[in-house]
């Protein structure tokens, strides 16, 4: 049961990504800057203390890319914010700890 939960999180992991790639209208360039883009705001955020729930965490990140992407990015990204809190990386109402 092991290796089929890590295959299938693997799977869901490059479907994830292929969407994203698709959003950004296959350039990889342009997805690799909207994962950037959201890994720079939550560090700033966990360092700044600047949220204390998944919920607020995730609406700054999808404000914060739709500065600059189009709203089909914005969406595959907060797919994959719903999916990391899925996989259990923490409750969606849990409060962060610094």
């Amino acid at each position: 049961m092991k290796y089929f939960k890590l295959i299938f999180d693997q799977l869901s992991q490059l479907n994830m990504r292929t969407m994203l790639l698709e959003a950004c209208d296959w350039d990889e360039e342009k997805m690799e800057k909207a994962l950037s883009q959201a890994a720079e705001t939550s560090q700033e955020l966990f360092e700044s203390g600047g949220t204390n729930s998944w919920d607020q965490f995730k609406l700054i990140i999808l404000q914060s890319l739709s500065i600059d992407f189009e709203p089909e990015v914005v969406e595959v990204m907060s797919k994959m914010i719903d999916q990391i809190v899925a996989a259990g990386v923490a409750p969606p109402s849990e409060k962060f700890e610094n």
